[in-house]
């Protein structure tokens, strides 16, 4: 018999409700967002510090270098630290990163004679950043490759 105000025993309590993968994707998209947000903010400083210097492909090129160290730390660290990933995810990260260090060249080559670099790094780096995620968490930090 129950006492009064003492909970059931764990293995009588009813389970945690499953959460949906919607929810868990959603989750760790937010969190990739908040972590790739500080490696954007050095891409973009780079890019506006070295902008007349450099012109706005090369100086958003050095950025997304910059950026790139940035974002595999907090990545690994804050976003997918959960996961074993083994030793490849570094290598796996940077060939995500260069990637998409291309595309985003490639971007700013495209539009910055249209619109202002500040412009075209915003439509480029809401593209890199939606095709880095999906890489990301499908090949770059997936624990189920290390089960194979």
């Amino acid at each position: 018999m129950r006492q009064k105000g003492r909970a059931p025993h764990k293995l009588l309590q009813p389970l945690a409700k499953p959460r949906s993968v919607g929810a868990d994707l959603l989750g760790l998209f937010t969190r990739y967002a908040g972590a790739g947000a500080a490696g954007t903010g050095i891409h973009f400083l780079v890019l506006l510090l070295l902008d007349d210097y450099l012109g706005a492909v090369a100086a958003s090129s050095l950025g997304a270098l910059a950026g790139l160290v940035v974002n595999f730390h907090l990545a690994r660290s804050l976003v997918f630290n959960g996961r074993q990933v083994g030793p490849g995810a570094l290598r796996r990260f940077s060939a995500v990163a260069c990637g998409g260090f291309a595309v985003n060249a490639t971007m700013m080559a495209t539009l910055t004679p249209a619109m202002s670099a500040f412009s075209a790094q915003i439509i480029a780096t809401g593209t890199v950043f939606c095709a880095g995620f999906l890489l990301n968490n499908a090949w770059t930090f997936n624990e189920q490759r290390m089960q194979h």
